[in-house]
């Protein structure tokens, strides 16, 4: 990721979303733009962003984020 938070949009939902990365470690942060929830994921890993996103995805089903609804047809 780049320097910075970046906002993208999930479903039908916008996120802030921060990513980071040392020897032997990696994060990422991912929070509502509006609504207030978010997780923070760190691990003592250099290959840890897959098991980030699967926790990020696991999160946001068991408390019903937006980031998994279908987006709307308009």
């Amino acid at each position: 990721m780049p320097w910075g938070f970046s906002i993208v949009q999930k479903g039908e939902g916008w996120y802030f979303e921060h990513g980071g990365r040392n020897w032997g470690f990696q994060c990422l942060a991912t929070a509502h733009r509006a609504k207030g929830y978010g997780v923070v994921g760190m691990t003592n890993s250099d290959n840890g962003l897959p098991l980030l996103q699967v926790v990020v995805d696991r999160v946001g089903r068991a408390y019903g984020w937006d980031m998994l609804d279908k987006p709307l047809l308009r």
